[in-house]
């Protein structure tokens, strides 16, 4: 079976081809949403602080779209909102590994218009490695979909080890 969709600012229209009807079995569900609104435009960058191991996000609204203002939501484990927010850049944080900030830009009235931006995390600070002082020894619980980065710096001219277990994939290049 063939179905076309077209499409207009106004209206939404399906036509089928002659064959429908002709198949044995099948079933097609379809839904369309056209916006009555137009979303905020965001882009995103990030500002480290290494000195205190921490990272902020640069929200840069560019447009609101067709709302006066927007909310900027931030949910780690319980979300708080920065509300009524116009066009410029709006600097969140400090965040600090862990915090796995989720934003969302959303329109003032209509949640079909909502920017959810998801999880930002920059590329870490890079943690150093002192190969003749202590182990370093870290943990971390990957979540479904989750990606996490770590940088080491060697901080020494002789070769370091690099131990991982249980791992299914691991890279490593350290640098003096």
């Amino acid at each position: 079976m063939v179905i076309t969709t077209t499409s207009t600012e106004d209206s939404t229209t399906l036509e089928r081809n002659s064959a429908c009807g002709t198949a044995s079995n099948g079933f097609l569900t379809t839904g369309s949403t056209l916006l009555d609104c137009t979303p905020p435009t965001v882009s995103v960058g990030y500002t480290e602080d290494c000195d205190l191991g921490a990272y902020y996000i640069d929200l840069d609204i560019t447009s609101t779209g067709d709302a006066a203002t927007v909310d900027v939501i931030v949910d780690i484990r319980t979300p708080t909102t920065t509300e009524d927010v116009g066009v410029g850049v709006l600097q969140l944080g400090p965040f600090f590994p862990g915090d796995d900030p989720n934003v969302t830009v959303a329109h003032e009235s209509d949640p079909l218009c909502n920017r959810v931006l998801g999880l930002l995390a920059p590329i870490a600070c890079p943690i150093d490695v002192f190969c003749n002082g202590p182990l370093l020894d870290q943990t971390y619980c990957y979540g479904n979909n989750d990606q996490m980065l770590w940088v080491y710096e060697g901080q020494a001219l002789v070769p370091c080890g690099y131990v991982s277990t249980p791992a299914l994939y691991k890279e490593l290049s350290l640098t003096a």
